[in-house]
């Protein structure tokens, strides 16, 4: 009777334990929940702002940022270009 004793105490000993586990163990599933909640409210947010931005994008449809506006611009950016070009070879070849 006194060994029965003894095991029901051990068991009841390791459910304890395990109980202690148990509850570790969800507290940490609890927390990774909450941090991936956190995690899909930044990219909904993310994808709004990327929706707003594309959609202020479109009216410029066909352009890149810097591009010239007229094919004036573009020719007087090449012709300044050319130019530059012009003044530092002419600037190498006086120094040789």
């Amino acid at each position: 009777m006194e060994e029965q004793s003894k095991i029901n105490k051990d068991t009841v000993t390791k459910f304890k334990a395990m109980d202690k586990i148990l509850e570790n163990l969800d507290g940490k599933v609890t927390e990774v929940g909450s941090s991936n909640l956190q995690v899909l409210n930044m990219m909904k947010m993310l994808e709004i702002q990327v929706a707003q931005l594309a959609g202020r994008l479109s009216s410029n449809e066909g352009k890149l940022p810097g591009q010239p506006q007229s094919p004036e611009t573009l020719r007087q950016f090449k012709l300044a270009r050319e130019r530059d070009r012009r003044t530092r070879t002419c600037g190498r070849s006086k120094e040789a």
